[in-house]
């Protein structure tokens, strides 16, 4: 035996014990060899052969595929799709769609005072895929385009606030799933041109570092200056007991005098929310 055919056996034997291991026998075939297909990169591919009405052939091959780079839903990945699906029937859902996928992701439908139609009906699919996209979450598009799927454009475009968003996503100011309000608008919605608000204050009001502006102020649109839900008094006193109030003296003196006059609605660098006073 000659000194060539001597380290090619030794290369053999080496690829056969070091091949144990898929991913290092993966990069000691490729050092050797082009066209051996990458481990992670692998997915199976069912082809299915009805032979009569009683007899159904699964076979599997095995086909090379470039991971996609959003996300991938746990199961699918794990080829788990006995999960989700019918033993018997692949085609269907082994529970109706609301019960399938709150038997995992629990607690979407119950989180919120109010909750998005879908969700609270179960039809998750219409907007995250089950299986594979190329956006992040199984969504189908984190572009304006999958809300107005169901929302329609000129009733949406048609509220002055919404005039100036451009390709802005929905989601970046309402929550998809549901919230405090009948928007579902984030706690951060606000802030995101706001920015002022909470500047240089040492103490918020409540509504305010809560993110509940909506509390006070209506969104989209009010006959009220500055989208307020009321004006003067009347609004404070929504929350704020006017008997708790009125019984400190110096407010009895000023119960015609608008709150705002002394306390500021969002903050102050002050306690009581007062508004500092320059001599």
């Amino acid at each position: 035996m000659n000194k060539k055919h001597s380290i090619f056996i030794l290369l053999i034997v080496l690829l056969l014990f070091l091949g144990c291991s898929t991913q290092s026998g993966y990069k000691i075939k490729s050092f050797f060899f082009d066209g051996v297909p990458n481990p992670n990169n692998i997915t199976f591919q069912d082809t299915i052969k009805i032979v009569n009405k009683d007899t159904i052939v699964v076979t599997n091959t095995i086909k090379e595929i470039i991971p996609i780079k959003g996300s991938i839903h746990q199961p699918y990945k794990e080829r788990k799709c006995f999960e989700c699906h019918d033993e018997k029937n692949r085609t269907k859902e082994k529970l109706p769609l609301q019960e399938l996928c709150f038997s995992c992701h629990n607690g979407f439908n119950s989180d919120y005072k109010v909750i998005h139609g879908p969700v609270e009906s179960g039809h998750c699919t219409k907007c995250h895929n089950p299986h594979k996209t190329e956006e992040k979450k199984l969504l189908y598009s984190v572009q304006q385009n999958l809300c107005l799927q169901c929302h329609n454009k000129t009733d949406v475009l048609s509220n002055s606030f919404h005039a100036e968003i451009g390709e802005q996503s929905c989601i970046e100011c309402h929550n998809p799933h549901g919230g405090e309000n009948k928007m579902f608008l984030k706690k951060t919605a606000c802030l995101q041109c706001h920015t002022t608000i909470t500047e240089e204050k040492q103490y918020l009001h409540g509504p305010v570092a809560a993110g509940e502006c909506a509390a006070c102020h209506k969104p989209h649109g009010s006959k009220e200056s500055k989208l307020l839900m009321n004006i003067g008094n009347k609004l404070c006193l929504n929350c704020h007991n006017s008997a708790e109030i009125y019984v400190a003296d110096y407010h009895n003196k000023t119960k015609k005098q608008d709150c705002t006059s002394c306390h500021d609605p969002h903050g102050s660098s002050q306690s009581f929310l007062l508004i500092k006073r320059t001599r």
